[in-house]
């Protein structure tokens, strides 16, 4: 599981999550090293997930598929960011 979380580029020492979801844009420091990092925002990714959610909803018939939509959704959107959102060190 430690593959899908985000990595300081300097040390490699992984980013604790609320960073990589809360405050995006904003400076924080590696708990291992100090280097100064930043995620990117990213619009893209969530835009996706919504238009897919409008898309596939139709096709859901009870409580149980919409939930696994849904839940199937929140892992596309967490991947994604995963690869697509890394780390920059900042200087």
């Amino acid at each position: 599981m430690n593959t899908l979380r985000q990595r300081c580029p300097r040390c490699g020492t992984p980013v604790p999550f609320k960073k990589t979801q809360m405050g995006l844009g904003k400076e924080f420091e590696c708990r291992k090293c100090g280097a100064k990092l930043m995620i990117q925002r990213n619009f893209w990714i969530p835009l996706l997930a919504l238009f897919a959610f409008f898309r596939l909803k139709s096709y859901t018939e009870t409580t149980t598929e919409m939930a696994l939509l849904l839940l199937g959704l929140a892992v596309l959107v967490y991947i994604l960011s995963v690869i697509f959102m890394q780390p920059k060190l900042r200087d």
